[in-house]
């Protein structure tokens, strides 16, 4: 396994049921591997398997091939876990779509699908300083109309990556639902 190259483009899907396969992930990384990137992508669990702790399992299985020259795109959920892994981990670029820093509980009613509400994905707070040392680039994109993540959560990480946001007219969650099969944009 650790004969792998370095991934040019590692992707992170969104959260719940949905793996590499869904909404423009693999649109994505064929686009680019067509273009001559290294592309992984790997299969996040879903349901009652979706914690902090498993996909953290997941990435240490591909982390060899993350390094400062990786673009990484983390979508909804995704881009909250790219966000603790920049604690730790350097890339190149992260780009972040439709991604929240914190929990919406309001919005969110049992999106994680846990019994007693606790996945592991938000129990630290993000430490900007680290995050914004370990990405020479971050890009972020979102709906206008997300039902999901508020307008407070892009302007926040919009502010605290010192990243400008890239708003999506009637984009919703960027994701299938919204018609997102393909996102030209990446």
């Amino acid at each position: 396994m650790d004969s792998a190259p370095p991934a040019d483009l590692f992707i992170i899907p969104s959260s719940r049921f949905e793996t590499s396969g869904d909404h423009w992930y693999d649109w994505l990384a064929n686009e680019k591997s067509e273009k001559g990137f290294e592309v992984v992508a790997p299969r996040f669990p879903g349901g009652q398997l979706q914690t902090f702790k498993n996909w953290m399992h997941v990435f240490e299985e591909h982390a060899h091939t993350v390094n400062e020259n990786t673009i990484v795109v983390g979508h909804s959920l995704g881009g909250k876990f790219l966000l603790s892994l920049l604690e730790k981990q350097k890339v190149g670029a992260a780009i972040l779509v439709a991604a929240p820093y914190r929990e919406e509980p309001i919005l969110w009613r049992n999106v994680l699908n846990k019994p007693d509400g606790s996945s592991g994905f938000w129990d630290q707070v993000p430490n900007w300083e680290l995050i914004r040392a370990h990405a020479n680039l971050f890009s972020l994109f979102y709906g206008d109309n997300d039902k999901l993540i508020s307008a407070e959560q892009p302007r926040t990480l919009s502010d605290e990556l010192r990243s400008p946001i890239t708003w999506i007219r009637n984009g919703g969650h960027l994701d299938e639902k919204s018609h997102f099969t393909e996102f030209r944009l990446l």
